[in-house]
Parts: structure tokens; sequence; C-alpha cells
């Protein structure tokens, strides 16, 4: 009887429990609907910042170039690089397509493309015609330099064609304030899982954003193939003069060795050479003997440094280039009041929660 009782109560106490929660949630349901303007308070609020923000975002320009990595598998190897591996020379080494996407936002890579030439083509652009540093594009489009005048001491400034190793103080600090710019605005790459590098630019105009694009991919293809190859190709410079100054000493020993035997044609027509031209004939026939000799080892030494320089040069393909007219990225009102809206319902209910927790506390 006793347990019969407890348990009894027990379910009285779990009823009383779920009939004071369902009334609670009802009079939260009925306060938020008392409530109503506070609601309409914080959309017309969030709903203001909403256009206020799309009023202070412009039109941007994406443009995309793509990469393509690869290299020689032992099973499609070609007949030249088959020769070489009988030499001991490998194969093409992967190219890492991680590497590539690092390499894309460091400062040389940036600072060499904005040092480039190019020829505005962009039939909406004002400029179009003008030749000139990707740079000096840039900073006529964001005035950049006049921005920066209290640092530079000067209100205009335009570069001039030089190495980036030459570059000046003033140089250096625009520079510097375009690069971050664009690192941390503009320039997105990635690198897919079958090595393929994505690049992708968006900035306000679409003329600098084509042509820094496409500098751009091939300003690194070409960095990374020369300092892949760098070792190979001094060899192969260094083999070919060489084999050059050899084939010189060839024809000058040969040219001898002919005018010998012009001059003593007679004399080897009846044998009556002397001891000493005999010597001297010796001698001379040696010298061409050994250049001989000497320019078909190197020869073979510069063929073997070609092969090695063709087979260590990695495979980096550019597959996609930017054109006009470029995509348009325009801000959407329609996402950022569909935002404000909920951020308006989150905010006005948690704040009409608050409050009447606190009212009913103090009451």
């Amino acid at each position: 009887m006793e347990e019969n009782r407890t348990n009894n109560d027990a379910s009285i106490g779990q009823s009383n429990e779920l009939k004071r929660s369902i009334l609670i949630a009802k009079d939260y349901f009925f306060e938020f609907f008392r409530k109503w303007y506070v609601y309409v308070v914080f959309l017309a609020i969030l709903c203001a910042l909403a256009f206020w923000y799309k009023g202070t975002k412009t039109t941007k320009y994406q443009a995309k170039a793509s990469l393509m990595t690869a290299s020689d598998s032992s099973g499609g190897a070609s007949g030249l690089m088959q020769l070489a591996g009988q030499f001991g020379i490998s194969n093409k080494s992967q190219v890492s397509s991680e590497k590539l996407v690092e390499l894309l936002g460091t400062k040389r890579i940036i600072y060499t493309t904005l040092l480039r030439t190019v020829t505005v083509d962009n039939p909406s652009d004002d400029l179009k015609g003008k030749t000139d540093l990707l740079i000096n594009h840039f900073l006529d489009f964001y005035k950049t330099d006049e921005l920066l005048s209290k640092a530079t001491g000067q209100d205009r400034y335009r570069f001039v064609k030089k190495d980036i190793r030459d570059l000046d103080f003033t140089e250096n600090v625009i520079l510097e304030n375009v690069y971050s710019k664009i690192r941390k605005k503009f320039l997105n790459a990635n690198a897919t899982k079958n090595d393929i590098v994505h690049v992708v630019t968006e900035c306000e105009s679409e003329s600098f954003s084509k042509y820094f694009t496409e500098n751009l991919v091939e300003v690194l293809k070409e960095f990374y193939i020369n300092k892949t190859v760098e070792k190979q190709q001094e060899t192969y410079s260094i083999l070919s003069q060489r084999k050059d100054s050899i084939k010189n000493e060839l024809d000058n020993a040969d040219r001898v060795l002919m005018n010998w035997y012009d001059a003593k044609e007679k004399q080897l027509r009846a044998s009556s050479l002397s001891a000493s031209e005999y010597i001297t004939k010796i001698e001379y026939e040696r010298k061409a003997e050994i250049s001989s000799a000497a320019y078909v080892e190197s020869l073979k030494q510069t063929e073997l440094a070609k092969i090695s320089l063709d087979s260590s040069t990695p495979i980096i393909q550019i597959v996609d280039f930017p054109s006009f007219p470029l995509k348009e990225l325009r801000p959407s009102l329609f996402i950022y009041l569909l935002a404000a809206i909920f951020a308006a319902l989150i905010l006005a209910s948690v704040f009409i929660i608050v409050w009447k927790i606190i009212r009913d506390a103090l009451a």
C-alpha cells in the first residue's frame, strides 16, 4: 500500500510539472504576439542596415585561370626519356600543386607580375589602347600612391620598368601596400586532388583583374620551371660554351694541317721529307686527332646535359585564361534583406524572453 501511494504521488508530481511547463510555454508564446512592435523595431533597424551595407558594396569582376601539373610516368615515357634512363638520368619529377599555390602568394611572384607591361584592349575601359606597367594601371584606378603620400612624400608616383632588386624606398612602400591589398582582398587560389591549380582574382577594375590573373600564372610557370632546372641549365650552358671552344680548336688544327699538306705536297709525293718536317707532320696530325676526339666527347656530354635538362623540366600547362567580358559579382539586396529578417527575428525573440524573465523576477 505504501509503495502504491508513493507511485501515485510521483505520477501526480510529473503531471503537475508537465502542466506547468505547458503553461509557461503558452505564456511566452502569447508574449511574442503581445510584443509584436519589438519585431517591427528590430526589422526596421536591421533592414535599414542591410540597405546601407548594400550601398557600400561595389560591383567586382572575377577573372579565373587554371594551371595543370603533370609528370611522365615510367610506362608512358618517351624514347628520349628511356634513353636518358640508360645513362642514369631520372624522369620528370612530380610537380607539387600545393607548392605552386604557396608560391602564388609570394612577393617575388606578385611584384614581378605587377612590373610587367600590358596594353589595355578592354572596349569598356576608358584607358583602352594604353600601354603601361600593371602596377601603374592599379594606381590609376585605386589612387594608392595618393593615399600613401604622407609616407612617400609624393602626391603622385608612377613606376618604370626595372628589376625588383632595384626598387627604391618609395616603390617598396607602394608595392608593399598593393601586395597586402591583393593578398587579403583580391587573390584566391586552391589546388584540387587532380593537381589542377585554380587562380581567381576579384576586384573592382575589370581590366586589372583580367591582366593581373593571366600574367600571374605566366610568371608563376616561368619562375617554377627556371628554378627547378637552374642547375641543369647552368651545366648545359657551360658544356655548350666548352663545345664551341673545342670546335674552334678543331677547325684551327684542321686548317693548320691542311695548309701544311698544301705547302709540302711535292715532298710528300716524293717521300723526301726531312726529319724535322716529318716530326712537324706528326705533331699537326696528333693535334687534329686530339681535337677531334675532344670534340666528339664534348658533343656527347652536351647532348647528355640537354637530355638531363629536358628530363628535369617540369610539365606545367596553362589550361584556362580569363577573357573579356568578365563575370560580374553584384551585391544582392535580397540576400542582405533575408539575413536582416532572420537576424531581427532571432534578436527580437531573445530580447522579449530576457525582458519577460527580468519582469517576472521583479514582480
